[in-house]
């Protein structure tokens, strides 16, 4: 227990000993972090737009489970509740 405790604090002066980084470093860190946030969230709506969404099953009078597919969503749309963002109204002058 003694020895992590130990590990612990000589990780923590180590990393108190090492350069800082220049403002200008870690503001091109950040806009660099933030395009790939950005682009994995656009990737990740495209994923769940290729996911095929279904209808609830039903069963008919047979007794076959019959499940249908939704149409796709159309573009801009929420993938999680497929609705469209709503545009605001401006005054017609």
């Amino acid at each position: 227990m003694r020895s992590l405790f130990v590990a612990c604090i000589a990780c923590l002066i180590a990393a108190a000993l090492q350069t800082p980084a220049r403002a200008d470093d870690l503001q091109d860190q950040l806009h660099q972090y933030f395009q790939g946030i950005d682009r994995l969230k656009e990737e990740f709506d495209d994923f769940l737009r290729s996911i095929p969404r279904f209808e609830t099953p039903t069963i008919d009078e047979n007794g076959d489970i019959i499940i249908r597919r939704k149409p796709p969503l159309p573009p801009g749309a929420d993938p999680w509740t497929g609705e469209l963002p709503q545009n605001p109204e401006f005054a017609n002058i």
